[in-house]
């Protein structure tokens, strides 16, 4: 029997799967230029990670940016994210259960 390997949960892994699923999800066209997600910290339930504005087409590793649950960034200096990052910083601080928010445009939804 095939025993399939875990990946570790770390924060590289999640930002690493928040730039794949930014991709899928355009790709797929669950997400339009407007649309995004974003990922809770494995090691700070109090952050999360999301992209700064832009395409999600285009999110690189560079272009996350990590946010307090009242969307403050960690770093002051990062880049402008998005204007409806309140809306994760919110499920956040209301639902600790929850790790990843997808906020779509999608005409499909």
């Amino acid at each position: 029997m095939h025993q399939r390997q875990s990946v570790p949960d770390t924060n590289e892994q999640r930002i690493a799967d928040l730039i794949i699923a930014s991709h899928i999800l355009e790709n797929e066209k669950v997400l339009d230029s407007f649309g995004h997600v974003s990922v809770r910290s494995a090691t700070n339930p109090n952050r999360f990670f999301m992209p700064r504005a832009m395409a999600p087409a285009l999110v690189s590793a560079a272009d996350i940016v990590e946010l307090d649950l009242d969307c403050r960034p960690v770093d002051p200096n990062a880049p402008r994210t998005n204007g409806e990052r309140f809306i994760h910083g919110e499920i956040y601080k209301a639902r600790p259960d929850v790790n990843s928010v997808i906020h779509s445009h999608s005409m499909g939804v």
